[in-house]
């Protein structure tokens, strides 16, 4: 504002000027005044919109910095239900191959109620639910382009480009534990079904139940069941996959939280 000030005055001045001279007739000395009226005139220009784009940089470098700070929030979250969700997987693997293996007789346990767990486990679902709200709020406003560093847009892209696959490759996964959740309904008792759950989170089980069946009870109301062995095999090797993913995407996490912890230190 203030150049914008001197600049007016300036000019003003130099108008003046001209006037006088143009007045006392001296042309050389009105001449020579009109090419430096029109020399400030367009260094003043100049100088306003250099000052502009400084001020526009130094605005997209702010919502920049806005935007990374809220993407290392996401991530993070992100990070702790990927973590959740392992958990999740290595439970459901487990109990997935408890109920095959007892079922072949591969493996000998003193009660039931492991197995009475696996069986009720194994229809849950827990989906990772990755937050994208940063992400899908840069690309609907056009505020990608506030990312500088064009490496790091990439990562970013490919990044979300794997979640859009996981949630895809979840869903079929998902339809395994739905369709032999319906299969192993009636396997027991409504009851303890319900007792069970009261105690049982999708990635582990804490307290005891009691009217529970023996092994050689539970397997024989699943050896009368078809389809059961299919559907537990399709959930270890569907649920495998998922796991080397979610293992891949926490690396993937880490090295994107890094990154942005460099980009914040350098915007400060």
């Amino acid at each position: 504002m203030k150049l914008g000030i001197t600049l007016n005055e300036m000019i003003k001045f130099f108008r003046s000027l001209r006037r006088k001279l143009l007045e006392s007739g001296n042309l050389k000395k009105y001449l020579l005044y009109s090419i430096g009226e029109i020399i400030l005139v367009v260094v003043g220009i100049l100088i306003a919109l250099q000052i502009n784009n400084w001020n526009e940089f130094r605005k997209l470098r702010s919502l920049e910095k806005e935007y990374l700070i809220d993407l290392k929030k996401e991530f993070l979250q992100n990070k702790a239900g990927v973590a959740e969700n392992i958990e999740y997987h290595e439970f459901l693997l487990s109990n997935s191959a408890l109920i095959l293996k007892a079922c072949q007789k591969d493996t000998i346990l003193l009660n039931g109620e492991p197995l009475a767990v696996a069986i009720e486990q194994v229809g849950w679902t827990y989906p990772v639910g990755f937050n994208t709200d940063v992400w899908t709020e840069l690309n609907s406003t056009g505020n990608l382009r506030v990312v500088s560093n064009k490496s790091f847009y990439k990562s970013l892209t490919d990044f979300y480009g794997f979640v859009d696959y996981f949630i895809a490759e979840e869903k079929e996964c998902t339809s395994f534990n739905l369709g032999v959740r319906r299969i192993l309904g009636d396997v027991l008792n409504p009851n303890l079904r319900l007792d069970i759950s009261e105690k049982l989170h999708p990635k582990r089980y804490s307290g005891s139940v009691t009217n529970v069946p023996d092994q050689k009870s539970i397997c024989d109301k699943l050896d009368q069941l078809s389809g059961v062995n299919g559907y537990l095999v399709d959930i270890i090797e569907g649920r495998r996959t998922t796991m080397s993913m979610l293992e891949y995407a926490l690396v993937k996490i880490d090295d994107i939280v890094m990154v942005l912890d460099e980009e914040l230190n350098t915007a400060q």
